[in-house]
């Protein structure tokens, strides 16, 4: 297949190590090292040895002794002493500095069985994946412990081997241990003389996460020098490239990732995420040509993403008939896909099969029981169809298992005020407010409380929730062409156009603070002055939380606990909330 589009140039370096063969494996490592910004020094370290005065490599007998601070034997360490193990049993002569006179031991004979390692990774995955289903925070520690010593033994018991790096350095990524990952694939990558492509990768994906886009880039770069082929690392590339907004050149690594894969084994996540840029660029021919193509592919065929998107694709177009099959297919191939349950009822609720959407999701449920996407989509279900006892239950147990995930409460709150309970749904719009003060989601939720209000005839109160709403995401279209057009519904015609004005950037944007008291905001409203005080402490302390969110990095925007914002009366309200759950 003819793949159009491989113009992208990474350099000289770059272009010699993918088109023709290096000189030496040595030349190969400094390459490497240099792509991915390593320093001299660490480049030395990666090929493990130095050179002495006479020009001959000598082991860096700095390096021998106990493990370091982090408990790691260091890689010079342990190849010194597995030398002097085998020396002594043998008998050998010694030098006079106590060392061998500078020959390694042989590593393919010293070191362990595969299965040994195996058996450790096997183990060390299955209780970090057990840790993530579980629903006891007790159990849930004790096994990521668990696998966190299972990967450090792995790593003890064969330094060279890359997969116990990468595995315990996404475990550390998840904690938001960042500097210790960081310190352990660069570990890694001079154990395994920066010859693994997956190690490189993973270390990229991190610091994409990070924020560091510069490093990230430097990192990918050297997986791909490391192995041109190995698909994960263009792909992992080019999505930090499509979240940057250049679509252009997220579309050109990804076709260079098809291209250098080898014949029958292209990845479906290419093709996923080519269709995924034809979509944002407007050609929806294009991205159904891609879906094809990947679902046609060896390994696309069992890709239940690529069958998900091709069906909301047949869906879009009216084919319903197609997007039945297409999602009957993905259920084959993955039973338990979460997202396939979610969107396939949501095409049949908006296609008026209510009653089928309902069995999607309860189906999806029995075999995701902790899956808080699928418990809020039938609890919305629920409240719509008039069931709001049950619609609670799905929401107190959402918000159980997930007691910062901003849009169950939001949810929550929009069925209590459209079931008529406007003081309860005002409380939990309040703590959706405070699950991430700092992110600009809060305005999603802003929005919805202001527009509610709106809705209500309570217009100074509706107003000033909308001032909150674009200060907490000022970038959010949806807020500014909402609150214009409540203005000129109000009468306020010049309100409206200075307020599009500024949402397209032409005109200057209106005060948004301060709020205005709460005798004036709350008149004939029936709202209780706590609630309202608490989104006044709330736009008070905007400006620190937006700070913090934007030093976040993003992995541990979506896994960490909400902050605690307000002061100890807020904190101690929000907490009596969770546990009484308005059930």
């Amino acid at each position: 297949m003819a793949v159009p589009g491989f113009g992208l140039q990474r350099g000289c370096h770059a272009r010699h190590a993918v088109s023709t063969p290096l000189s030496s494996a040595r030349s190969r490592r400094s390459c490497i090292c240099m792509r991915a910004g390593l320093s001299p020094r660490a480049s030395a370290a990666a090929r493990g040895t130095r050179r002495g005065d006479s020009g001959t490599a000598r082991p860096d007998t700095e390096t021998r002794g106990a493990p370091d601070e982090r408990g790691f034997p260091t890689v010079r360490s342990v190849f010194i002493e597995k030398q002097e193990g085998a020396d002594a049993d043998a008998g050998a002569p010694r030098g006079r500095d106590g060392t061998d006179g500078g020959a390694l031991v042989s590593r393919e004979r010293k070191r362990p069985l595969a299965i040994n390692i195996d058996l450790l990774l096997y183990n060390a995955r299955l209780a970090n994946r057990k840790a993530h289903t579980t629903l006891n925070p007790e159990t849930r520690a004790r096994l990521l412990a668990e696998a966190e010593e299972t990967f450090r033994a792995a790593v003890r018991k064969d330094p060279e081997d890359p997969r116990p790096y990468v595995g315990l350095g996404k475990l550390l990524g998840r904690a938001g241990r960042w500097e210790e990952a960081r310190r352990l694939y660069e570990d890694g990558s001079q154990a395994t003389n920066g010859t693994s492509a997956h190690l490189w990768q993973a270390w990229a994906t991190m610091e994409s996460l990070r924020g560091r886009e510069g490093e990230a880039r430097k990192l990918f770069d050297a997986a791909t020098v490391a192995d041109a082929s190995h698909a994960a690392a263009w792909h992992g590339w080019g999505m930090l490239e499509m979240r940057g907004g250049n679509l252009a050149r997220a579309r050109d690594l990804f076709l260079r990732g098809l291209k250098h894969a080898r014949p029958g084994n292209e990845s479906p996540f290419l093709y996923h995420s080519l269709s995924r840029v034809c979509r944002r660029m407007g050609d929806i021919e294009g991205a159904d040509i891609w879906l094809e193509r990947g679902v046609d592919s060896r390994r696309g065929r069992g890709s239940f993403v690529l069958w998900k998107d091709w069906a909301l694709l047949a869906a879009e177009t009216g084919d319903m008939d197609a997007a039945r099959m297409r999602f009957r297919r993905a259920l084959q191939i993955n039973p338990r896909a979460r997202y396939v349950y979610s969107d396939w009822a949501r095409v049949e609720r908006e296609a008026g099969s209510r009653e089928a959407a309902r069995q999607l999701l309860q189906t999806g449920l029995e075999l995701n029981r902790t899956d808080t996407v699928l418990i809020q989509a039938l609890a919305r279900m629920e409240a719509e169809d008039g069931d709001l006892a049950a619609a609670r239950r799905l929401f107190f147990k959402g918000t159980k298992l997930a007691p910062d995930h901003l849009y169950v409460w939001q949810a929550w709150a929009v069925a209590e005020y459209e079931g008529g309970d406007v003081a309860t749904a005002r409380a939990l719009f309040r703590r959706a407010l405070w699950c991430q003060p700092g992110s600009p989601d809060a305005a999603k939720v802003l929005h919805a409380w202001a527009t509610h209000e709106a809705t209500a005839g309570h217009e100074t109160l509706a107003r000033e929730l909308f001032r909150c709403a674009i200060l907490a995401d000022p970038e959010n279209e949806r807020c500014w062409q909402t609150f214009a057009a409540w203005e000129e519904r109000c009468g306020y015609d010049r309100r409206a156009m200075e307020l599009r004005l500024a949402a397209a950037g032409a005109g200057p944007v209106p005060p948004m603070l301060p709020l205005l008291p709460a005798d004036e905001a709350l008149r004939g409203t029936g709202m209780s002055p706590k609630i309202y005080a608490s989104v006044v402490k709330w736009t008070q302390e905007q400006g620190e939380w937006r700070a913090k969110w934007k030093a976040t990095p993003r992995q541990v925007r979506r896994r960490a606990r909400g902050p605690a914002g307000g002061d100890e009366e807020e904190r101690a309200e929000r907490d009596d909330m969770d546990k009484r759950g308005f059930v």
